[in-house]
């Protein structure tokens, strides 16, 4: 992940950050996980539905496996 941060003088420094490890859903999002999982609805829909980005449930169903 870059950020860009701007000093008081107006000059922009970038810095590479690591990504943050993933957060795992409420039940509300377990629940569309298991949808998505299931066939029932597409992975877009489901991700639409809780407002979060469809890696978010690819991440959570992901999770699962290595439980």
């Amino acid at each position: 992940m870059i950020v860009v941060h701007t000093d008081i003088e107006g000059v922009a420094h970038t810095v590479e950050m690591p990504d943050p490890e993933p957060q795992p859903l409420d039940s509300t999002g377990a629940l569309a996980t298991l949808l998505v999982v299931e066939g029932v609805l597409a992975i877009t829909d489901a991700a639409n539905a809780i407002r979060q980005p469809e890696q978010a449930l690819i991440d959570e169903a992901e999770a699962w496996s290595l439980g």
